[in-house]
């Protein structure tokens, strides 16, 4: 192939020289096709890179999502202990940690990032608490007996947090699969 230009420095090449007269580019080390391939994976890393604010706002849904998903953990432990069988005290946690998941989730499948992957391992950790408040609820249950009204509302509420958890484990690995192989240089 034969170069009119350095593909370097941009200096035009005299003709039927080896290197280049500015900054000693050696045409015949490179070939036209190894070129345009080095270009277009340039490209192609450079759009699928996040930018600053997409990382902000990428760490900003991924901080709400972990303590809205906390707090429904610890509302949920509360309102137990409490006997209350108020299943709406605990949907604004639903609610809340459920939209800035979703935000969170389109943000990763759009750009990427590893803000994401910090919400993913806080999920799997918090099932282990979650089956535990479960378990100890139900050990509380078999020892003491039905002191509460409505059982099932209890049984129901104790264990909303570990079946939310479950719920966005398994769309983690839906979106991250789908991440995972969608084409590099397409949005």
């Amino acid at each position: 192939m034969s170069f009119k230009y350095c593909p370097n420095c941009g200096l035009k090449r005299k003709v039927n020289s080896a290197h280049c007269s500015n900054c000693q580019f050696n045409f015949n080390s490179i070939s036209f096709s190894k070129m345009k391939d080095s270009i277009e994976n340039r490209n192609n890393q450079s759009v699928d890179k996040p930018n600053v604010l997409f990382s902000v706002i990428s760490f900003m849904t991924n901080t709400i999502f972990i303590f809205w998903y906390v707090w429904l953990y610890f509302i949920t432990k509360e309102t137990i202990t409490r006997g209350d069988s108020e299943i709406q005290v605990i949907t604004y946690p639903i609610l809340l940690a459920l939209f800035f998941y979703i935000l969170s989730a389109i943000l990763y499948f759009r750009k990427g990032g590893f803000f994401f992957w910090i919400s993913v391992i806080l999920v799997l950790i918090m099932i282990v608490p979650e089956v535990i408040f479960l378990f100890e609820f139900k050990e509380f249950y078999n020892s003491v007996g039905n002191i509460y009204g409505d059982i099932d509302s209890f049984l129901v509420i104790s264990a909303i947090p570990l079946f939310f958890s479950l719920i966005i484990c398994a769309c983690n690995v839906v979106i991250i699969f789908l991440r995972l192989i969608k084409k590099p240089g397409k949005s």
